[in-house]
């Protein structure tokens, strides 16, 4: 129960998601990249989170956000004044909402698993062009135009056109903390035999293993360079030939700088990009979730494609820019902020006649 009326624009978002060294890097970055915008906005943030990794944590630091952890399951003990609460989480699904929060405060929840939970959220971000039938929420911004690019991706794009190499072409690799199965290091292998490539960048968040610094070490035909959570990461991103990378955000950041793409699904939240539109003409979809191995084979036959075919190259690059804006942020941003003003019209409503009264 409110006893004092809040002040004008004293918004406050609360972001919760987690991440540990292994899962949930994405779904913080992205909330970075929406809480940089909302700060823009003159709205305060504080990321809530059960665990959170300290290199996050320590990012988180150096922007300015608040960081408050908080019990499993606890996440709706937050003040309500001037509030509302975004829910990125990779296990959203085990979350327990009460019924009576919409009277509280707005909760935002990306589309993740969001389905599975029996829940009417005021809004649902769904990223996608790919359709889901049921998403409980008031209100649904669906579509690639709310996908999340971070402004250091953005500062990397250039207007040059996609080289026409068929030799000395540059692919980089990023598939994420999560390594199936040793996908990573099988893909490296593969393709470090292949004579016509020049460069090979390896980006991850972990530390370089023994199996990769061997394959490194071992191989006179290519350079391979292994990047750990590099500062210039747009740089290496744009620079890149061809793109190997998870079917996350990270591969919506290659699409936004014009680089075709190999996207390898490894998760059942990452399946829907087998069902996209831009399957085939701004990327090549690999399902590695079940057959490692063939999945492996599959990326070999792509990447020959996309290096015998400098045309298809710049088709896909072509596709890949024009279709992913990178002003989701933003249009999600002004949409918080309009459902913060929503909700305080109605506290004000609530105070004014009680103070008639």
């Amino acid at each position: 129960m409110l006893d004092k009326k809040p002040l004008a624009n004293s918004y406050c978002v609360y972001i919760y998601a987690n991440a540990n060294e292994l899962i949930g890097f994405g779904h913080v970055m992205r909330q970075i990249t929406l809480a940089i915008e909302l700060k823009k906005l003159g709205v305060s943030i504080t990321f809530i989170f059960s665990s959170m990794a300290d290199m996050l944590l320590e990012r988180l630091g150096k922007l300015g956000f608040e960081c408050q952890e908080v019990a499993p399951m606890s996440v709706l003990n937050i003040p309500s004044r001037g509030s509302l609460l975004i829910i990125d989480d990779y296990d959203v699904s085990s979350l327990k909402l009460s019924k009576e929060c919409p009277c509280i405060y707005p909760i935002i929840c990306m589309d993740d698993n969001v389905e599975q939970i029996d829940y009417l959220f005021d809004a649902v971000i769904a990223p996608s062009d790919v359709l889901k039938p049921i998403l409980m929420a008031k209100q649904v911004f669906q579509g690639i135009e709310f996908r999340f690019i971070r402004d250091e991706i953005k500062t990397a794009k250039t207007s040059s056109k996609c080289s026409n190499r068929v030799e000395g072409v540059s692919v980089t690799i990023m598939l994420g903390a999560t390594d199936v199965q040793g996908l990573q290091l099988k893909v490296i292998n593969v393709i470090s035999t292949d004579r016509r490539i020049a460069r090979v960048n390896v980006v991850s968040t972990l530390r370089l293993s023994k199996d990769i610094e061997e394959v490194i070490t071992a191989n006179q035909h290519i350079e391979i360079r292994y990047y750990q959570s590099p500062k210039k990461l747009g740089n290496i991103m744009s620079n890149s030939d061809i793109a190997i990378c998870g079917a996350g955000g990270t591969l919506y950041e290659f699409l936004y700088l014009g680089i075709p793409t190999i996207a390898v699904t490894v998760a059942d939240n990452q399946l829907q990009a087998h069902s996209s539109e831009l399957n085939s003409k701004a990327y090549f979809c690999v399902d590695a979730s079940k057959d490692i191995m063939a999945a492996v084979a599959l990326i070999k036959r792509q990447l020959d494609k996309l290096i015998t075919s400098p045309f298809r190259r710049e088709l896909m690059a072509k596709y890949a820019a024009k279709s992913v804006t990178g002003e989701g942020a933003k249009l999600i941003a002004k949409e918080v902020v309009r459902l913060l003003e929503e909700k305080r019209v109605k506290i004000d409503k609530h105070y004014d006649l009680r103070e008639k009264s």
